[in-house]
């Protein structure tokens, strides 16, 4: 929904909750401010506030601070690469702080910069104590291994940061863990056998995770031990030590009722490559109660059973 109400030259922005672009007048003869109208307007335009994007949220908590747009868009710069832990310039800090190079908050930056030691790889791994690797992207979405299309620009197996291990002159022990949701959820194209909106509704009500036109929907479903098991085929050049589920909580919140796809009713003609058949796979879901109350301990037994029996992991 885009709200035309007249034209200040220049003022143009992006956000989730104006769909594509919106543009903030002045009828009066008062000098506009940006930060202002434009929290205005989102709270105008907005049906669900569990829906805001971040850009959103920030607008509104923090658009009084900013009269034009320049600067709005460079305090949600600031914004963003404190929230991913990327360093600020000296500059950025100081403006931020609202503060002058001659005042103390610079000596302070400057202090701040000493103790940020970075260190190779070859160096870290040298040091007491266990390091933990994590892939920045799932096997499936492997460049070559993976679900093409739908996959990535990197090889995501293990053997690959087996090898960067090695290239970094680390030989010593390392333990190989597959990680899984407890369920199945997915935030991009892609086949996904499992997924059930209300599902979806039920594991990640508000989810931050908007539709958005690069992604689509985030899904969400049964545990696929299909996909599990093929993830875990592509990486035996590395075999898996173990296998950790996460989110484990959420089903204990939300029924107790833990859903596994144990197989597939159909099977993938001789023409289909494995992804065309997921397409269009019929999941069988089987169901677990699990029961109230439970020890910690009986719960890791029940699950770690259920995983060996049907991944050998």
């Amino acid at each position: 929904m885009t709200n035309w109400t007249g034209l200040l030259s220049g003022n143009w922005t992006l956000t989730s909750i104006l769909d594509d672009e919106c543009v903030i007048v002045n009828l009066s003869s008062d000098v506009v401010h940006y930060g202002d109208e434009l929290a205005a307007k989102i709270r105008e335009n907005t049906e669900d506030f569990s829906k805001l994007s971040d850009f959103d949220k920030f607008v509104l908590n923090n658009g009084h601070r900013y009269k034009t747009r320049e600067e709005l868009h460079a305090g949600y710069d600031r914004h963003w690469k404190a929230a991913h832990d990327i360093l600020v310039t000296m500059e950025e800090f100081l403006i931020e702080a609202d503060k002058k190079k001659s005042d103390l908050a610079a000596d302070t930056y400057k202090a701040l910069i000493a103790l940020v030691m970075v260190k190779e790889l070859d160096e870290i791994l040298r040091l007491n104590g266990s390091a933990i690797v994590e892939c920045s992207h799932g096997v499936l979405t492997d460049a070559e291994t993976g679900l093409k299309p739908h996959v990535s620009a990197i090889r995501t197996l293990p053997k690959y940061t087996c090898k960067m291990l090695r290239n970094s002159g680390y030989f010593g022990k390392v333990i190989n863990l597959a990680v899984h949701r407890a369920y199945g959820v997915r935030h991009g194209a892609g086949p996904m056998p499992t997924y059930d909106p209300v599902f979806t509704s039920k594991m990640l009500p508000g989810s931050h995770k908007d539709e958005n036109r690069w992604q689509g929907i985030v899904r969400a479903g049964s545990l696929d031990l299909n996909l599990i098991r093929h993830a875990i085929s592509v990486a035996d050049e590395t075999p898996f030590d173990g296998i950790c589920l996460t989110w484990f909580d959420q089903i204990l919140k939300t029924g107790r009722v833990w859903s596994i796809c144990e197989g597939y009713q159909n099977f993938p003609s001789p023409n289909e490559s494995y992804t065309e058949f997921l397409q269009h796979a019929k999941p069988i879901i089987s169901e677990y109660r699990i029961k109230n109350p439970i020890l910690k301990a009986d719960l890791f037994d029940f699950v770690g059973e259920m995983l060996n029996e049907r991944l050998g992991v």
